[in-house]
């Protein structure tokens, strides 16, 4: 009984209860938000750098494809009838100093981040949230692609859960 016991223990087993060690993508890219993390106001607010792969590597201006995406994207808040919700959002977020608008200035270098909504009618609180695209791709690369993407912040479930029922 004793050796099917300690059989079924070693199937079960689900690693070590540790932090798993960071990657060195990882690292760089905590490194990275230490060295620019910095306060804004003293309202609570805080901003970091983008953790850049490499920091020669340049977007191609995509303004064009950004003014293409917004067209479509116009037309598509008219067609579901959100087009003044979606424009105080944006508005809301002027005011707050989220975003900016850019002077124009073409051949500028600007990479234009597209965005478009999420419309749910069902929810209390937000029934429409902006989502902002940084997987679009223009002339094979994305905003993704150039940034770190950082390690996992939320811990396992199935280790929460052991460690919850380990000690009383």
């Amino acid at each position: 009984m004793q050796k099917d016991i300690e059989r079924i223990w070693e199937i079960e087993e689900t690693g070590s209860f540790n932090k798993p060690a960071l990657s060195p993508d990882d690292e760089c890219a905590l490194q990275m938000v230490r060295d620019t993390l910095s306060r804004v106001d003293n309202g609570g607010r805080f901003q970091i750098g983008l953790p850049w792969r490499n920091e020669k590597l340049q977007l191609e201006p995509n303004r064009s494809a950004a003014l293409k995406r917004l067209a479509c994207t116009e037309i598509s808040l008219v067609k579901r009838g959100v087009a003044q919700p979606y424009t105080d959002a944006i508005m809301n977020y002027l005011r707050k100093g989220y975003v900016r608008k850019v002077k124009e200035n073409k051949g500028s270098g600007k990479w234009y981040l597209p965005h478009f909504a999420v419309v749910r009618p069902e929810k209390a609180t937000t029934k429409l949230r902006i989502v902002f695209d940084a997987s679009a791709r223009d002339y094979g690369l994305c905003l993704n692609d150039c940034l770190y993407k950082g390690p996992k912040l939320q811990q396992d479930l199935v280790h929460l859960l052991l460690r919850f029922r380990r000690h009383p």
